[in-house]
């Protein structure tokens, strides 16, 4: 049955039967995916976890025939290594499969799982919880957050066993200000640093912040520390030093958020929705001519303008760990992936609910099923 999968998946349409997940899946792909190609690239659209280092990618045979933009069918399996590079054990396997045109289009049709190096299920793109992120899992127990890296050897006996005996906790430096619990404390500064569009690296307990792709990364990444840099004492995450190439890169970190892209000009700081079409309008030619000015209201006061007063709007009222919707002019806000958030998406408003009135972002009334939760919100940043 494993030797036909390759061929059949080529289709763009497949039979529901060949939506393999979890341990199914690793049952027919576990034992035989050595045999495959390997390659070095990450394809387009690959989910996450796309962990760079010690690793090895395999994929079957379609994948490989695709070229950078994996076709239906496509599987790739990556195994994650821990340890040094000379002393290196098989830690976790992750296999994503691009399956079909009708599967699961918010993940862009991909399913995929991450595994024990024995092939127990970690976790799955149906069960990854609302703050895994980039190459970090998490479990929520009790109000605190675990925290793992892939290639973190504590992640199999957490999983298996439960709590670690040797652990650390960091109390209210989390999503929602939740405390955070680890293998090392380590795993936590680099999970409490990631931002989309952003690398970081962290030396000496100070953070390093560089624009994914850049030239002052790659400088960064050849020769170590540049002769030239700007220092944010205690503007970082869990009151970390930021350094960096450029103050205005330091701006943008600290006040990034998923979903958008930032720019800063003559103080005043540029919101995009991103893939907005005006970013590259904006990087090429400068200030739009068509925008919207809000003085004064976003981070410390600052000035942002943007193509879309919506676009404003919808960045100032998102913060990591809560979902939020606006109705009627009101601003309704939910532990992310919470049960009353589905109930509210099936059903609508609550029967009861909580009110704080002007009490959220540029004034907005603030409702929600648990006062917890919306004081939460209104203490984050």
């Amino acid at each position: 049955m494993f030797m036909l999968l390759p061929t059949l998946v080529v289709q763009a349409q497949l039979p529901a039967r060949y939506a393999l997940e979890g341990e199914q899946l690793w049952s027919l792909i576990g034992p035989d995916y050595k045999n495959w190609k390997t390659t070095e690239r990450i394809p387009i659209g690959l989910p996450e976890p796309t962990t760079t280092e010690h690793h090895v990618r395999y994929v079957n045979r379609v994948a490989n025939r695709s070229g950078d933009l994996p076709l239906y069918g496509s599987i790739i399996v990556t195994e994650h290594y821990a340890g040094s590079e000379d002393k290196k054990e098989l830690n976790a396997v992750t296999i994503a499969h691009r399956v079909r045109k009708d599967y699961d289009t918010d993940n862009n049709n991909w399913y995929w799982a991450h595994y024990s190096a024995d092939g127990n299920v970690i976790t799955t793109s149906k069960t990854s919880g609302p703050f895994d992120k980039g190459d970090f899992v998490t479990f929520e127990e009790e109000g605190r957050l675990w925290v793992f890296h892939l290639q973190d050897e504590a992640l199999a006996d957490f999983v298996s066993k439960g709590e670690l005996a040797k652990h650390v906790i960091r109390p209210g430096i989390g999503p929602r200000g939740m405390t955070l619990k680890s293998s090392d404390n380590e795993t936590i500064n680099q999970f409490i640093s990631m931002r989309e569009g952003f690398t970081t690296s962290i030396e000496d307990g100070r953070l390093w912040v560089f624009v994914s792709g850049s030239d002052e990364l790659a400088d960064f990444e050849e020769h170590g520390e540049p002769a030239k840099c700007v220092v944010r004492p205690a503007a970082g995450p869990a009151g970390m030093t930021i350094k960096s190439s450029d103050s205005e890169v330091i701006d943008r970190y600290i006040n990034a958020k998923d979903g958008f892209e930032l720019r800063m000009a003559e103080g005043r700081m540029w919101v995009f929705a991103a893939g907005d079409s005006a970013i590259e309008e904006f990087d090429t030619k400068g200030e739009l001519a068509k925008h919207v000015i809000r003085p004064g209201i976003g981070p410390g006061g600052m000035t942002l303008k943007s193509n879309e007063s919506d676009t404003i709007t919808h960045y100032l009222i998102q913060k990591e760990g809560f979902a939020v919707t606006i109705e009627d002019g009101r601003l309704w806000v939910f532990a992310d992936g919470s049960e009353s958030h589905n109930s509210f998406l099936e059903h609508g408003e609550p029967a009861k609910c909580v009110v704080f009135p002007a009490a959220g972002p540029i004034g907005m009334t603030v409702k929600g099923a648990d006062a917890d939760v919306i004081n939460a919100y209104l203490r984050s940043k």
